[in-house]
């Protein structure tokens, strides 16, 4: 749509003047999407009342317009026909689907215009730390075969593996959407938290696939195991089901 900001208690538009994609970008990006499209001229219609920037530059990787450089506010020499618009996507932004409170549910992808869910197959702590920083949390635990009910439509991401340390999960490596050997009894999802809410974590680490491995716990801030002595069982099915398996 057609660029509004808010400035001075009244809504103006922006001059397309030096506007582009580096300032479709930031907008794009402040408001929640992935990538953006310049649409200058007036494209989605022309504006009224004020014209609150002109010639508008930015890097890119600015938090907002306020960040990049621009004429005074309110001074200009453009019309409304000038008026700057971009058109954003989605493409890659990720939805919790279906969980019982905010920061947890099934892991959506959105891709090539429709959302689709996420495969189990590899999807570990560390991939559950990704999707839930990207989300703007601190952590969070991996939780598999369809914990949070089965997803429908297409499976868009399967066999993939992160680090740990990327910013967003298209990051990971083996990212190929489209191609899985999945149904949804095996769709991923994640359990967020903030800093300081959980001191208290259970992963499996160095085994050969993701079901299996050394169990760490994590208390006080640091990753630790656990001695054998008594363990049975008993306690390998409440680490079991409390990593989302069964």
């Amino acid at each position: 749509g057609r660029v509004e900001v808010f400035h001075g208690s009244e809504w103006g538009t922006v001059c397309d003047d030096m506007a582009g994609v580096e300032a479709a970008m930031v907008i794009c990006r402040y408001l929640g999407f992935t990538t953006g499209t310049p649409r200058p001229g007036a494209y989605f219609g022309a504006g009224s009342g004020k014209i609150w920037l002109d010639n508008l530059q930015c890097q890119g990787d600015e938090g907002s317009l306020e960040e990049c450089y621009h004429h005074i506010w309110g001074e200009n020499d453009c019309d409304h026909s000038e008026d700057f618009g971009v058109e954003c996507s989605k493409d890659g932004v990720i939805a919790l689907v279906n969980g019982t409170k905010i920061g947890e549910g099934r892991v959506e992808i959105f891709h090539d215009g429709e959302w689709g869910t996420v495969c189990d197959d590899n999807f570990d702590e560390h991939t559950a730390s990704v999707v839930c920083r990207s989300l703007g949390y601190y952590d969070g635990w991996a939780r598999r075969e369809a914990y949070f009910g089965s997803g429908k439509g297409v499976i868009w991401l399967d066999g993939f593996g992160c680090f740990g340390t990327e910013a967003t999960l298209t990051e990971c490596q083996g990212i190929n959407f489209g191609s899985n050997d999945c149904s949804h009894s095996e769709d991923a999802g994640v359990a967020c938290f903030m800093e300081g809410e959980y001191e208290f974590g259970v992963r499996l680490a160095d085994g050969e696939s993701d079901d299996i491995g050394r169990l760490e716990v994590r208390h006080n801030g640091e990753w630790g195991t656990v001695c054998d002595d008594g363990f049975g069982e008993q306690e390998a099915e409440v680490v079991c089901r409390s990593l989302g398996f069964r």
